[in-house]
Order: C-alpha cells, then sequence, then structure tokens
C-alpha cells in the first residue's frame, strides 16, 4: 500500500513536470517568434533613424539651443532610434539564444530581464514625448511653450542661429506679427519694445528678415520637425510592445522551465 501510494505520487510529479516543460516550450516558442520581431522592429528603428538623421542634417531648426530641455532628444532623435533599434537587436539575438539552447542560468535571466526592462521603459518612453509633440497640434498650450522657451533661449544666447532659421524659413520671431516695426535696423536703433528683444534677433550681420516680419517662425518650424518625428515615435512605439510582449514570454518560459 505505502509503494503503490509512492508511485502515484512518482507519476503525479512526472504528470506535473511534464506539463511544465511543455508550457515552458510553448512560452519559448513565443519568446523566440517575439524575438525576431524585436529584431525587425530594431531594424526598423535604425531606418527611421537613418532617414530622421538624412532629414535633420540640413533643417534649420538644428540650430536652436535645444540644450538641457527634456524634448531635446526629439531633435536629435535620430542618433537616438539608431542607438535603441540596435540595442534591442542585441538584447533580443541574446535572449532568443539563451532560450534556444537551454543555457540561461538564473543570473543571466535576471540580468538579461533588467536590462530588457530599462530598454523597454525607454522606448515606451520616447515613443510617448515623440508621439505627443506630434500628435498633440501646433496650438497645444505646452508644445508651444517649449518651443517658445527654446526660441526665446536661442535669441539670448546665439542670436545669429535664430536668424539662420529665420532666412530659411523666411519667417521673423516667434509668433506672427511679434516683430513687426522690429527689424535689425530698429534694434540697433533701441526702437524695439522689451519684449519684442526677447524675440527678434539681431540679424545685422546676415541677410535681413525684414519682408517677413508677419510670419512667425512657430508656424512654419513646427510642421517640419513633426514631419521627422511623428514616423520615429510610431515605430519606437510597436517595437516597445513587441519587445515588451517577448519579455513577458521569456519570464514564462524561465519560470516554466
Amino acid at each position: 500500500m505505502g509503494r503503490g501510494a509512492a508511485r502515484d505520487a512518482e507519476s503525479a510529479y512526472g504528470d506535473t513536470a511534464a506539463r511544465s516543460n511543455k508550457l515552458g516550450g510553448f512560452f519559448g516558442s513565443l519568446h523566440i517568434l517575439f524575438a525576431v520581431l524585436t529584431i525587425a522592429a530594431g531594424v526598423a528603428l535604425i531606418a527611421t533613424g537613418s532617414w530622421a538623421i538624412a532629414n535633420q542634417k540640413d533643417a534649420g531648426y538644428g540650430t536652436l539651443d535645444w540644450q538641457g530641455s527634456y524634448l531635446a532628444a526629439s531633435v536629435y532623435l535620430g542618433i537616438v532610434a539608431v542607438v535603441v533599434g540596435a540595442s534591442l537587436i542585441f538584447l533580443a539575438i541574446i535572449g532568443m539564444l539563451a532560450i534556444g539552447q537551454g543555457c540561461c542560468s538564473l543570473i543571466s535571466a535576471i540580468i538579461y530581464v533588467l536590462a530588457m526592462i530599462v530598454l523597454v521603459v525607454a522606448t515606451a518612453f520616447a515613443a510617448a514625448v515623440l508621439l505627443t509633440l506630434a500628435e498633440g497640434g501646433i496650438e497645444r498650450g505646452d508644445t508651444r511653450t517649449f518651443f517658445n522657451d527654446v526660441w526665446t533661449e536661442t535669441v539670448a544666447e546665439f542670436p545669429l542661429s535664430a536668424c539662420e532659421v529665420e532666412r530659411e524659413f523666411q519667417c521673423r520671431g516667434f509668433s506672427n506679427n511679434q516683430c513687426e516695426g522690429c527689424d535689425s535696423a530698429a534694434i540697433v536703433a533701441g526702437n524695439c519694445e522689451a519684449s519684442q528683444l526677447r524675440a527678434c534677433p539681431d540679424c545685422t550681420s546676415l541677410p535681413s528678415a525684414d519682408d517677413f516680419t508677419s510670419k512667425g517662425c512657430y508656424d512654419l518650424i513646427y510642421p517640419s520637425l513633426q514631419r521627422v518625428v511623428r514616423p520615429v515615435g510610431i515605430t519606437a512605439a510597436i517595437a516597445a510592445g513587441i519587445s515588451g510582449l517577448g519579455l513577458i514570454f521569456f519570464m514564462f518560459a524561465r519560470c516554466c522551465a
């Protein structure tokens, strides 16, 4: 009777272990599938990042003073996308090999999971910031305030950079009609109001923007940046979702192994 109970217990344990192995194999297969998808998403991020770099290289708004801004990465998003894409590819390959070869120790699994969590969260945050900037609309208060701060900082610290933007976009100042009556000659003569001096750079050494004083630069800069930000933000959101699911399947596969 005792031996029979022991055999039953051993059989039940064997059935449980077999079911656990099957689940582990199932989740492992799902992880490998999503690891392949993560690699594809990483390649897509590198491609969109390279495209963004090519489009932003000669963009006039790149000369503005973005330093210290929490959205500064949106201007250098091409480089950020390439780095994140390459990191996703690297970690996806590591995870896929670990599951496929069954050689993933507990310490290695913990390190992999932590690295993936950091990367997924960073990718998701970047996607949220970029999509907020792209989809918020040109009249969104936070977006306009952000660009206005960048513009006034540039006028104060690097006026000729602001002048370059004005020359490229054929605009003057930040908002429409903001610099009316305040061209470079008026600045030199001291005929501008204090509020205008914060937004209207002295472009004496560059071709004048006098003909464009009714057209503010924000209405022209924002759509130009938005066209580059949106594709990268969408790609980053997809990459974060895919890699996040892959990470979940990895943890299930590791627990059921």
